[in-house]
């Protein structure tokens, strides 16, 4: 992230703001939804791990793993 100042007389006028108005930029990515379920998983095992829990995961779901 960055947090600057408006300098441009384009943006200015283009977005109806004041010069010296606050700008904060990011760049950010789009998980895939594999990726998504895997880091969805790896933080329920390891808030599980933390309570003394094992789980393992069915439809996608956390299910303490008794066995």
């Amino acid at each position: 992230m960055d947090l600057s100042a408006v300098e441009s007389e384009e943006m200015v006028a283009r977005y109806d703001i004041k010069m010296g108005t606050k700008l904060l930029t990011y760049d950010f990515v789009l998980a895939s939804e594999e990726e998504a379920r895997m880091w969805r998983e790896e933080e329920a095992r390891s808030a599980m791990s933390k309570l003394g829990s094992k789980v393992i995961f069915i439809d996608g779901l956390p299910v303490p793993d008794v066995d």
